[in-house]
């Protein structure tokens, strides 16, 4: 009986790294495709900075 219990350990432990990796992968994927459609849809329409505050204006 406590092979049994081993085993489902070593399983549930398994299950927990691959759903934290696949979380994690998943995160970064959409991450960077957030980024490359930000960079796509309005390049010109993002402000440059002036190097002026409100207050100088």
């Amino acid at each position: 009986m406590h092979a049994a219990r081993t085993g489902n350990a070593v399983l549930a432990a398994i299950t927990a790294i691959v759903a934290a990796n696949v979380v994690l992968v998943t995160y970064v994927i959409l991450s960077i495709r957030e980024e490359r459609a930000a960079l796509l849809v309005s390049p010109a329409s993002r402000k440059e900075p002036t190097g002026e505050s409100k207050k100088e204006k």
